[in-house]
């Protein structure tokens, strides 16, 4: 199994890529919460915003999400595995227009992250893309997340380290996470960049006899004074798991089914 997981990484690596394009949408398997989750111990896969939580991740994981929202549609693929000793994580995003008038958009992600100390994780994120030029840009994030109690949890995410031009902006969040009981839980993220300002996201969670969860969140944009709404629902098994969330942007709704893979 661990020369398997190795070899599956490599491969895998090596194909994202190759299909590199700019940007990446890290919060969209949070999408139930409306994107919160860069302090959540509870979301296996919060590593996509958040690469200090690699170090509290399982041992090897697969995700495998579809989007849709009106005549765009997203495919993802991430794929976890600490078998080399190191938590790392290869995440490829491929977005495309139905109707033909863009060239389809193919993103990737790697990441590594391990625990310093029993309360306290750092990680980081490598990206490299094309600008509208068509060169190559290398990007990145750092993170780092504090255990503050068995369920409480606080992670720190700069994104977008490296500045190429007005529309290529860093980022600050700040994921706060909250467990009441293994049942019930609650995430609220606060993220501040010049070109959006702040926008706060936040979601609950409830477990009904541990295997269906029920899921609401929002977002609030300051700059905007917009705010959305979202929700999902989770069926859980011993090693596959079902996702379904939605989010409406005034008339429109954004659509994201997910299956999860634990080794």
């Amino acid at each position: 199994m661990k020369k398997l997981s190795l070899l599956l990484f490599f491969l895998f690596s090596q194909f994202a890529i190759s299909l590199e394009r700019t940007g990446f949408h890290s919060s969209l398997p949070h999408l139930s919460y409306s994107g919160a989750g860069g302090g959540s111990l509870k979301s296996d896969f919060s590593y996509l915003i958040n690469p200090a939580l690699l170090g509290y991740a399982r041992n090897q994981q697969a995700l495998l999400a579809y989007s849709f929202k009106s005549h765009w549609q997203t495919a993802l693929f991430s794929f976890m595995d600490r078998s080399a000793g190191i938590p790392m994580s290869v995440t490829f995003q491929r977005e495309w227009y139905s109707q033909g008038k863009y060239k389809p958009l193919n993103r990737w992600s790697a990441s590594a992250g391990t625990r310093i100390s029993p309360v306290f994780s750092l990680g980081v994120t490598a990206r490299r893309a094309k600008d509208k030029e068509g060169k190559n840009r290398w990007n990145g994030d750092m993170g780092a997340l504090f255990l503050l109690t068995s369920q409480t949890t606080l992670g720190v995410t700069l994104s977008e380290i490296l500045v190429y031009e007005s529309r290529n902006q860093r980022t600050l969040n700040f994921g706060f996470y909250q467990g009441w009981s293994h049942f019930f839980s609650g995430r609220v993220d606060a993220s501040f960049s010049r070109k959006q300002e702040w926008i706060i996201r936040g979601g609950i969670e409830t477990l009904f006899q541990k295997f269906f969860a029920v899921r609401v969140g929002g977002l609030w944009s300051f700059k905007e004074k917009k705010a959305l709404f979202s929700g999902g629902v989770g069926f859980f098994g011993p090693r596959l798991q079902f996702d379904y969330a939605l989010q409406k942007d005034q008339k429109i709704f954004q659509h994201i089914v997910m299956a999860k893979l634990f080794f």
